[in-house]
């Protein structure tokens, strides 16, 4: 985007707009870059997969575009460290696994980037990104939800019982999250109030 649109992505890049609307302005212009047709379907889909695994750090050089021959698709989504409680310590784990209130604030203030800009500080609230991708995107919001609730926990929950270099706090961890995650996308989407 930085190439198609130069100064405008720029001034964009470097403005002091708050984060709704440097969100909504980072849209719009990604709605008129050349690729948009093609890439908008993985953009949502790489987004929500971002609020389920709370990835904070899917900036614009955290995905990128690949050429093979005269096709444009997205490349595999890539960087995901920031993701899934990676900064907690096991105390800390043990006290979100015992507290739903706890776990329902870690999903609640999760900031995220959305994949456009590179600036460190843009980080917008779930539920303002769900409530955008689903009325900007329902066909491809409503697809990414059938897979969500498609999605076997009990086989997620299996594969981190196999993990061997992560505590069992943290394996039980990453089920309660991403489970609780899921539920809380699932009830947004469908019109809940997952707040």
């Amino acid at each position: 985007m930085a190439a198609q649109f130069e100064s405008e992505y720029e001034k964009l890049h470097g403005s002091s707009l708050p984060n709704q609307e440097r969100m909504r302005a980072f849209l719009l212009l990604f709605e008129q870059f050349k690729h948009y047709n093609i890439l908008k379907e993985n953009f949502v889909y790489m987004n929500l997969f971002d609020i389920l695994i709370g990835n904070q750090d899917r900036h614009g050089h955290n995905w990128q575009l690949l050429y093979r021959q005269d096709k444009v698709f997205s490349s595999p989504l890539y960087d995901n460290g920031a993701s899934l409680g990676w900064q907690l310590p096991d105390e800390r784990l043990k006290i979100i696994l015992t507290s739903p209130e706890v776990m329902h604030r870690l999903y609640k203030n999760t900031l995220l980037k959305i994949g456009l800009d590179n600036n460190q500080s843009p980080k917008i609230k779930v539920t303002s990104i769900l409530d955008y991708l689903f009325t900007q995107y329902p066909q491809y919001s409503n697809r990414f939800l059938d897979k969500l609730e498609a999605f076997d926990i009990d086989y997620f929950e299996e594969y981190c019982s196999n993990l061997p270099l992560i505590s069992e706090t943290r394996k039980k961890f990453l089920v309660q999250y991403i489970s609780y995650r899921q539920q809380q996308i699932i009830k947004k989407l469908k019109g809940g109030s997952a707040k």
